[in-house]
């Protein structure tokens, strides 16, 4: 359908995002920010379960709120200054980052902390330069043998050939996200 008048279109800034805040959440400017199961915006890694969000722009305080009543506005791209619970060297640019609370960084992963980046810059032995990457992607643990299972008698040929060409697929796909950093 064609339009014969001006149209108020919306437009998402690049490098900014705004989502709705858990309940009962108070986000601080400046700290990090993570993705719920639920699809809202908390202060938590929940033990390396929540995606990272971005980098709180402005304080809200949803302390008394439900899920939804405000939103926070998260800034999703760029390098930042980050404090860290280590002690940072030179050595530690080009590392994969994790936020291990909602201001915390680390360059050694864990099982509870989450993927937030890449060290860009060394800046003192307690910060550093974080080039942050908001991909929506869960810090995941590798595959392990038994994920792919056995292909035993019970499948017929033709079932036994699809399957067996899946693991190795999922072999590959496993490869390249390791690579790209988004599974340990």
């Amino acid at each position: 359908m064609s339009v014969t008048a001006n149209k108020l279109i919306q437009r998402q800034e690049h490098g900014r995002n705004c989502l709705p805040v858990a309940a009962s959440k108070h986000l601080y400017q400046g700290t990090l920010a993570y993705i719920d199961s639920n699809g809202n915006v908390t202060d938590v890694t929940a033990n390396g379960a929540n995606a990272f969000a971005g980098i709180v722009k402005e304080e809200v305080d949803n302390s008394s709120g439900a899920a939804g009543d405000l939103n926070v506005e998260l800034l999703t791209s760029g390098a930042f200054v980050l404090v860290g619970a280590g002690t940072y060297t030179q050595a530690d640019v080009g590392k994969d980052v994790f936020g291990t609370d909602n201001y915390t960084i680390v360059v050694a992963d864990s099982s509870t902390a989450v993927r937030i980046g890449k060290s860009v810059g060394f800046v003192s032995g307690t910060e550093l330069a974080v080039l942050i990457n908001v991909g929506g992607f869960v810090q995941g643990a590798a595959l392990t043998a038994a994920d792919g299972g056995t292909v035993d008698g019970t499948y017929g040929a033709a079932e036994a050939a699809v399957i067996s060409n899946n693991v190795v697929r999922i072999g590959e796909i496993e490869s390249r996200l390791k690579a790209l950093g988004l599974i340990a």
